[in-house]
């Protein structure tokens, strides 16, 4: 069976899933999470989602600089120049970043004819870094936008009367 999350009846964070926390946060919310991780019910908590998820994220990106940094180790003791290696094999062998895409443009350069809107809605579908834009988009108008002082920051909270239902299985 393959593990799905939903918002709102919208799929986030692909199959099988979910960011690091995840399931202890869905816990935080008095939702209860089976043997297997399937859960059901609504969370109140906006920003402490987020939270949750911009960490994973963060998480991400520290290890995928972890890994480049082996990968260009291992390439150095190869005696190979990363600058003569094609960017896709290094994103393949450890990325730099989660958050460069870079490689993109180099292979629109490459090949013309490709489609960079596909490319780009393909990279907004899949890569990490829009979970958090996912999950806000899943939760539609059920939250809204606010300035919240104590964060010295703008962030999300539910609407009065609405409720985001959240499900795993």
């Amino acid at each position: 069976m393959a593990y799905r999350t939903k918002v709102n009846g919208v799929e986030v964070f692909g199959d099988n899933n979910y960011p690091y926390g995840w399931i202890d946060f869905i816990k935080s919310q008095s939702i209860e999470v089976d043997e297997e991780g399937r859960y059901e019910g609504n969370i109140k908590d906006i920003e402490g989602a987020i939270d949750v998820i911009e960490k994973s994220i963060m998480l991400r990106e520290e290890e995928a600089r972890e890994r480049a940094a082996e990968c260009d180790a291992r390439l150095r003791r190869m005696g190979c120049e990363e600058e003569k290696i094609d960017p896709l094999v290094i994103m393949t062998l450890g990325n730099k970043s989660i958050f460069d895409f870079r490689y993109v443009f180099d292979n629109k350069k490459k090949h013309p004819k490709k489609n960079l809107t596909f490319e780009l809605m393909d990279l907004y579908k899949h890569a990490y870094i829009f979970d958090s834009c996912h999950f806000i988009e899943a939760c539609g108008d059920s939250i809204k936008w606010i300035w919240m002082a104590e964060k010295e920051d703008m962030g999300y909270i539910l609407k009065p009367g609405e409720t985001v239902h959240i499900c795993a299985g």
